[in-house]
């Protein structure tokens, strides 16, 4: 049996939101074209078999007005429940500026129950009615020590995957590396007991090796788990960050 992954950084929130930064995106003519090809690419790869898209920073609401998104409403109807599970935590107040998002056809995923309200983590089960017990943790996480400190919490649960956006990595900076190096001692602390089956990929920005797809490195599970056809596709730049897509093979 193959699954199929994506995992992709979609930066879609910048549009509409005013950041801390001051910066802004207008919702333009542009900016619909741009939305509509990543919606069309995450569609067209969901119609593999047996596939699951992780996107981070998929927008609820703007603060322009905190009305819902008009990305988060083109969303919708273009993944509408009726065909396609979508799983994802708004906060309480309904202020979620950007959301993971886990997506996948009906009846192959299925939400953990875990850290309810958190918008940027996503627990979810894989092939839920079958003996397969597979785990995954959806991630963007502002740093490593914000990750680490939802996995303690969350020690119980033995993932089998963590893959996503961890805003952390094993690489050096050329000048004031001493501002990220307890960050990346940090990420290599929280990558213990798996293996990174991309070693990182780096933001078309910033040459950043952020986007890590953990598997779990247990001889039990390697023995019935193979990774085949491993891709980041470095064609697609409507992002700051490149789609991985990858198959998990169950053996």
């Amino acid at each position: 049996m193959i699954i199929n992954f994506m995992t992709w950084n979609t930066g879609l929130y910048m549009f509409g939101n005013v950041m801390k930064n001051k910066s802004f995106k207008l919702i333009d003519d542009k900016a619909n074209k741009t939305v509509d090809e990543i919606f069309r690419i995450v569609k067209k790869f969901l119609e593999k078999e047996k596939a699951i898209a992780i996107l981070q920073e998929v927008p609820y609401v703007s603060n322009l007005n905190w009305e819902k998104h008009p990305w988060f409403k083109k969303f919708v109807n273009t993944f509408p429940k009726e065909n396609y599970c979508c799983i994802y935590n708004k906060i309480h107040s309904d202020k979620a500026l950007k959301m993971t998002v886990v997506i996948a056809k009906k009846n192959l995923i299925h939400p953990m129950d875990i850290e309810k309200g958190n918008n940027l983590y996503v627990s979810f089960q894989i092939l839920p009615n079958t003996p397969s017990q597979l785990t995954a943790l959806a991630v963007h996480a502002h740093d490593a020590e914000e990750c680490l400190a939802y996995l303690r919490k969350n020690c119980n649960t033995d993932y089998s995957l963590i893959l996503g956006d961890f805003n952390a990595g094993n690489y050096i900076k050329e000048e004031n590396d001493d501002e990220i190096a307890k960050n990346r001692v940090r990420y290599l602390e929280l990558t213990n007991g798996y293996i990174d089956i991309c070693q990182g990929e780096y933001t078309t920005e910033y040459y950043t090796y952020v986007d890590h797809v953990l598997l779990r490195s247990r001889y039990s599970f390697l023995q019935t788990h193979k990774v085949n056809n491993l891709d980041v596709n470095r064609r697609v730049s409507y992002s700051d960050h490149y789609p991985i897509t990858f198959e998990l093979e169950l053996l």
